[in-house]
């Protein structure tokens, strides 16, 4: 007999509709089904939709055959979904492409598929038929109609037959094994396969199968009065149900629980979808409608408004007293509350506490100026300060000894031991007089303190000693913030919460510290920690919290989009509850996390950019792809920038998920939204991978998307390298052109200089030794001087046109051997001087002129001077070069123009030419000349 229900109070749920005002042009839906790739598929008057959480994509919106069929029933089977039609008509679907092809013309009554070798067709006249895969077809004819029903469960095939029950047939040979009788009158007959097991729905009630037994009744809201129009089965203990097309219940041990809808639109309910894990889509006349269930797993607390206090301005420690009450601890009183709706301030006394601890029926706490204070938990009443550190009467941090008789107290460069029988202390240092101890743990198992300080992290044995195994940690550690300490339950494992995440290491033999993934993180920092029933840690972090599973290393991620009232939490502000719930104090209030409601193992949801759109000045287009695998797209980022659409997985996504993505393996990055815009990348390639956080912090992957550059062609690397290439090959061209060039000058002055040598110096040679012949003297003597200042010129100019180049010591000694020369025949006493601090080298082309200057200031000297004594001065040092030539000729004057005959002006031009400059002077006894050059030489 059944047992008779119990309606309990109205589900509170967020709800959100899908209509023509958001994109779904179809009202109404009549099934709903989701694919592996997480695409949900609408049967709808209008025909068929897929939706990904965001978008909806109308099939065949184009045709009007197709697109306007009314689709009453779809079957799905891996990526065949079969789309029966009001008129009759079956067409199969490809959800992998999105392609459709008639497959029957009808009238097809129902479909199914028992594997990928055969699907079976039951048609309104009561022929079954059986299409394999080579093309065979088998047919039987048993009654049928409109309303029969047609599945494949457990090896047989079942078809449910109006007003005569179920029939089991043999999906080889098509006989009929056995009839199952259900009191049905065929109205909205439909079978439900869930989690494995069989349920059908008929006349407004709804069965569960056995193959053994049949089918059985189940327990619903009236049993003298059935309306069930559909049925979701979720578990032994969940279901939901829909009541006469009107209200939605939810079925919990046999209690039955309104799920509140839209209370201002009026709709039919056709059919409802589970969406774990925890969600509901509703089919409605008017649109799909998706009920989001709060989330179980969270609960909130806020302290504002308290007897007109306003908040606690700072939530630093939560305590639970053995009756059950909580006690919450910060700035400026401590409060007691039930969890539920009482919240009251405990004591007037303002007491602003870092840590606290219950002991025989008295809370102690550590403040920020008053010391070590206690408070009556009965009557509120304080004590005075019992302890005072030395350093301001400031504690942060208080901790039990293992031993039950002593407090430990954490305050500015010290740890203050208090007996609590004695009412005496001492003082532990810690090192650094001004490092504030911010967390203790005792450990009984190793008799070891753990001291956690704002840089850095100690370990003392049982008399307060430095402990040496744990050197190497407390050095990787020195910088270190650290905000709390986990002993894990069976385990030799110290967790520490830094500045840099969680640090885990051995409390038994440490051998350093290994930190949980930094992935793992919003911001690393961690305040507090506290394991579960199960063995899984929960940590707070200054952004968010974080389940992290030891055994298998899965983690979950909770913010504000997973129901925290908190998105920053900045003290060790937690505590186990005697429920098991676990409570975290943030800025904003009190969350409270029931971790049984949490699953950690990876979702078998897979996410994937479903499409992308290529921006630019002139066009936005979008495309959309499919699920299958890595995916690439190329854009011009020249003249576009690229968005990628990234799919929900889930509906809940636009509200739910938070989602990130990193390049190329680098560190993960929050994406505001369920898309990412691409401007600018500094290769040709880089790979993409995202990632999502579902409503219950589990990740969601995503297939990776590799985004190319389509480069103009001059924009293109082989472009840019080919010019690069045509450059270094123009220059390399250049640069031998070059020296084909200086060798053929080289190779012309080379037969210039030997032409020169060889004809020229041999016929004035000749002449100049035909000269001697001629019998008057004067005439000889003069034809022979020029014939020697020729052939002195034509021997600097074939030196000048060689590349070798020439010490100063050379030139000075042939300038010295030139003016032994021209005076050999002369009273003229000669004064030559060479000082310099190394050896020089000078070009052919100063050598040439310098020795050309001089054999002119010889010649004009000899012509005009009647000098009895000349004078050469030249000195070199450090690349200058400077030269003072004088005589005692009998010039005194130098008139204005001196440089007009053309020996002087080739004198000067040939001195400036080498970047030289030349001073002509009277020499200081009254007449002769003075010549005074200075050149660089480098």
């Amino acid at each position: 007999m059944p047992v008779r229900s119990v309606i309990a109070q109205n589900i509170k749920s967020e709800y959100y509709l899908f209509d023509r005002t958001n994109g779904l042009n179809r009202s109404r839906i009549n099934e709903i089904e989701r694919d592996s790739s997480g695409f949900y598929w609408l049967a709808t008057e209008k025909g068929l939709v897929r939706f990904d959480g965001r978008n909806f994509v109308h099939l065949h919106e184009n045709s009007d055959e197709e697109a306007s069929v009314p689709i009453r029933q779809i079957v799905l089977f891996d990526n065949n979904l079969y789309a029966l039609a009001e008129d009759r008509r079956c067409f199969l679907t490809d959800v992998r492409t999105c392609t459709t092809r008639l497959l029957h013309q009808g009238p097809v009554v129902d479909i199914a598929q028992v594997n990928n070798e055969a699907y079976y067709v039951l048609f309104s006249d009561g022929k079954l038929e059986r299409h394999g895969r080579d093309g065979s077809v088998r047919s039987i004819r048993i009654a049928s109609n409109a309303l029969s029903r047609l599945i494949y469960y457990q090896g047989q095939l079942l078809v449910s037959i109006q007003f005569q029950g179920v029939y089991s047939i043999d999906p080889k040979t098509l006989a009929v094994l056995r009839i199952y009788p259900v009191n049905n009158s065929g109205f909205e007959e439909s079978f439900d396969l869930e989690s494995g097991l069989l349920f059908f729905t008929s006349s407004y009630r709804a069965y569960s199968f056995d193959p053994e037994i049949g089918f059985r009744q189940i327990d619903l809201l009236d049993p003298l009065n059935p309306g069930v129009s559909a049925f979701e089965y979720i578990n032994d203990s969940i279901s939901y149900i829909i009541y006469k097309r009107k209200t939605l219940y939810k079925r919990s041990d046999q209690r039955f629980t309104p799920v509140d809808l839209v209370s201002s639109i009026d709709f039919e309910l056709y059919n409802v979808y589970y969406d774990p894990p925890g969600n509901i889509l509703v089919g409605t006349n008017q649109g799909l409608l998706y009920l989001m269930t709060s989330n179980q797993g969270v609960r909130n607390l806020t302290d504002r408004g308290l007897e007109g206090d306003g908040p606690l301005r700072v939530r630093r420690r939560i305590l639970q007293e053995p009756d059950g009450n909580v006690l919450l601890v910060g700035s400026e009183y401590v409060y007691r509350t039930d969890l539920a709706n009482r919240i009251e301030r405990l004591s007037d006394w303002k007491l602003a506490g870092y840590d606290a601890l219950i002991d025989r029926g008295s809370l102690f706490i550590a403040t920020e100026g008053q010391s070590l204070m206690s408070l009556d938990l009965k009557t509120g009443k304080p004590t005075a300060s019992i302890v005072n550190p030395a350093n301001g009467g400031q504690c942060f941090s208080i901790e039990r000894h293992w031993n039950g008789r002593e407090f430990l107290i954490g305050a500015i460069g010290e740890l203050v031991v208090w007996n609590t029988g004695t009412y005496q202390s001492r003082s532990i240092s810690v090192g650094d007089p001004n490092v504030i101890v911010k967390a203790i743990r005792c450990d009984p198992e190793t008799r070891r303190i753990y001291v956690g300080t704002e840089s850095g992290f100690y370990c003392f044995d049982s008399l307060f000693k430095s402990v040496p195994a744990f050197k190497s940690v407390e050095k990787e550690l020195e910088d270190d913030h650290i905000g709390d300490f986990l002993i894990r339950k069976s385990s030799t494992e110290l967790w520490i919460a830094t500045s840099r995440g969680i640090a885990v290491t051995d409390r038994i033999m440490p051998k350093g510290v290994r930190f949980l993934p930094i992935s793992s993180f919003v911001n690393p920092r961690t305040v507090s920690m506290l394991e579960d029933s199960s063995g899984r840690v929960w940590a707070s972090t200054f952004n968010g919290i974080i389940g992290f599973d030891p055994t298998s290393s899965d983690f979950i991620r909770l913010g504000k989009r997973n129901g925290l009232i908190n998105a920053e939490f900045n003290y060790k502000s937690a505590a186990n509850l005697s429920d098991g719930r676990l409570i975290f104090g943030g800025l904003n209030g009190y969350d409270i996390i029931d971790p049984s409601q949490f699953d950690f193992k990876p979702s078998s949801r897979i996410g994937f950019v479903n499409g992308y759109q290529l921006i630019s000045f002139e066009d936005t287009a979008f495309f959309s792809l499919g699920s299958d695998g890595p995916i690439e797209v190329s854009f011009d980022q020249s003249r576009q920038h690229l968005r990628l659409f990234l799919s929900s997985a889930d509906i809940s996504a636009a509200s739910k998920y938070s989602f990130e993505y990193r390049m190329d393996g680098e560190a993960w990055i929050p994406l505001p939204s369920a898309f990412i815009d691409i401007y600018y990348l500094n290769k040709s390639s880089c790979e993409f991978e995202f990632r999502a956080f579902d409503e219950f912090g589990r990740i969601i992957p995503y297939t990776p998307t590799r985004v190319v550059l389509n480069y103009p062609f001059y924009y293109s690397p082989f472009f840019i390298w080919g010019m690069t290439g045509v450059a270094i090959l123009l220059l390399v061209l250049l640069i031998v052109l070059s020296f084909q060039r200086l060798r053929r000058e080289q190779q012309l002055k080379e037969r210039i200089t030997m032409d020169l040598h060889d004809e020229v110096g041999t016929i004035l040679t000749r002449v100049l030794y035909l000269s001697q012949d001629i019998e008057q003297a004067e005439l000889r003597y003069r034809l022979t001087r020029s014939l020697n200042s020729a052939l002195y010129s034509l021997r600097v100019f074939i030196y000048s046109l060689s590349k070798k180049n020439k010490t100063v010591q050379g030139l000075y000694d042939e300038v010295a051997d030139l003016v032994n020369q021209s005076f050999s025949n002369s009273d003229v006493r000669l004064s030559l001087q060479l000082s310099k601090d190394g050896e020089y080298e000078i070009n052919p082309e100063l050598y040439r002129d310098l020795k050309l200057v001089f054999y002119e200031l010889l010649g004009n000297m000899l012509r005009h001077s009647q000098a009895t004594s000349f004078s050469i001065d030249w000195s070199v040092s450090l690349w200058q070069m400077h030269i003072v030539i004088t005589d005692n000729g009998v010039i005194t004057d130098i008139p204005e123009g001196n440089d007009t005959g053309n020996g002087l002006k080739n004198i000067r031009r040939r001195v400036e030419r080498q970047q030289g400059k030349i001073e002509i002077s009277i020499s200081p006894a009254g007449h002769g000349l003075c010549y005074v050059i200075d050149l660089t030489i480098k």
